[in-house]
């Protein structure tokens, strides 16, 4: 069953609704002269007449009420005052629907225990996993970053749009003081005892090498001390003496990092913490040596044209190897998008503690930002009302419901019709008793 646009329902059921009450009135003019003409009948025609009329006032009625919604039937006569100012309801009151709009937005759909009532009552975490385990969706989802991501990316390539990146990060990074930013990262990865595990990682993997490769590890410490020239004379004075000092530097050295590897508390652990934990509370004085010293360094970077220009050049590779990964047909990060959705679609079915904790986050999200936005949205939805023309606004609201008004005609004449018919039956029974 083919569907008419607004426009076209509101024409075509306008036009039944006129030509109906035109019936109607040509229906009323014949019974008035049949009653003449055929005086035998005349009681069937009165109740009919009664009918007619009912039906008449009834779509006359109706279509008062529809049309002073939107315009005044009365512009070019005169009517009293108390009549003019309730036509145009819906022009006269732009302001205040466009308030009342915006509370029933408000208290219907961003009123923070609704939004959040709404969202305890659904898996959303289980709805998007399901959506997401189906490849085609994830593989549209994919699709579409890969379409999207480069459109934005390339913004940022645009000469004036770089150039403006680039002085403003440039300012920024020269106008923001380092050390507390510093010694907060520092303080908050040393109460969680991550540089352990990094210094642990680090050692591992030089002691596992130095297992693997003590030759290459003895050469390479030797090559140190050769270069840097550390007991140069010592070594030569002591190997006439029999002792070969810069071996058991290097031994010293291996054995070091072992005992580094296995002993929490080894002095060199101990102290280099203690170096640390010292710096980083120097750096909470933003006049202190070693903050003066980071702000120094920091300086010397930004006005390093050679250093900048590196820093912009790496990143504007990383921008322009996104893009060309993602614009190419078989593009790893879109691939990789894919599979990864795919993976946590089937994770998240899986575990409900998880989805669990993700809709209480996602609950508690929207709360928020609905307390802390609502307002912001319908102060928008206001003034975009507020902008719209009267003309406009008289149009569009017709045709999305005047076809359904002007349906109203219709029913005004068919019921008036009948209420007139119910009391001409009454009266002609009335009269009958009589």
């Amino acid at each position: 069953m083919t569907t008419l646009s607004p426009e076209l329902n509101l024409k075509r059921n306008k036009r039944i609704a006129t030509l109906l009450l035109v019936s109607m009135v040509v229906f009323w003019f014949i019974l008035l002269f049949s009653s003449r003409q055929f005086p035998n009948y005349i009681g069937i025609i009165h109740i009919l007449i009664l009918g007619a009329e009912a039906g008449v006032v009834g779509g006359l009625a109706d279509w008062y009420a529809i049309t002073v919604l939107f315009r005044d039937p009365f512009k070019h006569i005169w009517v009293p005052s108390f009549i003019r100012e309730h036509t145009e309801i819906i022009p006269r009151n732009k302001a205040r629907i466009a308030e009342s709009m915006g509370r029933f937005v408000q208290e219907n759909f961003l009123a923070p225990q609704i939004v959040r009532s709404k969202l305890e009552a659904i898996d959303m975490t289980l709805y998007v996993a399901n959506w997401l385990s189906e490849p085609v969706n994830a593989q549209m989802l994919s699709g579409e970053l890969k379409r999207l991501v480069p459109r934005f990316l390339k913004i940022s390539q645009n000469e004036a749009i770089s150039q403006f990146i680039r002085q403003s990060t440039i300012e920024w990074f020269s106008d923001t003081p380092m050390n507390q930013a510093v010694s907060r990262t520092m303080k908050a990865v040393f109460d969680n005892k991550i540089h352990n595990d990094v210094i642990h990682l680090a050692l591992s993997s030089a002691d596992n090498w130095i297992h693997t490769n003590p030759q290459y590890a003895e050469e390479i410490i030797q090559k140190v001390l050769d270069e840097t020239g550390v007991f140069g004379h010592l070594s030569r004075g002591a190997s006439v003496l029999g002792f070969d000092v810069k071996r058991n530097v290097v031994w010293g050295v291996l054995r070091t990092i072992r005992d580094l590897n296995t002993q929490p508390d080894h002095p060199i652990h101990l102290m280099l913490n203690h170096s640390i934990a010292q710096w980083m509370a120097a750096l909470q004085d933003d006049n202190s040596a070693e903050s003066q010293k980071l702000e120094a360094f920091k300086k010397s970077l930004v006005q390093s044209p050679t250093v900048v220009a590196f820093g912009f050049h790496i990143y504007k590779s990383i921008i322009q190897g996104i893009i060309d990964d993602l614009e190419s047909k078989e593009s790893t990060i879109s691939h990789s998008l894919q599979g990864f959705m795919l993976r946590i679609s089937t994770q998240l079915q899986q575990d409900h503690q998880v989805r669990s904790a993700l809709n209480l986050e996602i609950a508690h999200f929207a709360e928020y930002a609905a307390d802390r936005y609502a307002d912001t949205v319908i102060m928008y939805v206001s003034e975009q009302i507020h902008k719209w023309d009267t003309r406009d606004m008289i149009d569009k609201i017709e045709s999305e419901v005047g076809g359904d008004l002007h349906m109203i005609r219709v029913n005004g004449v068919v019921v008036g019709f009948m209420i007139g018919i119910i009391l001409g039956l009454v009266r002609f029974a009335i009269d009958g008793v009589g």
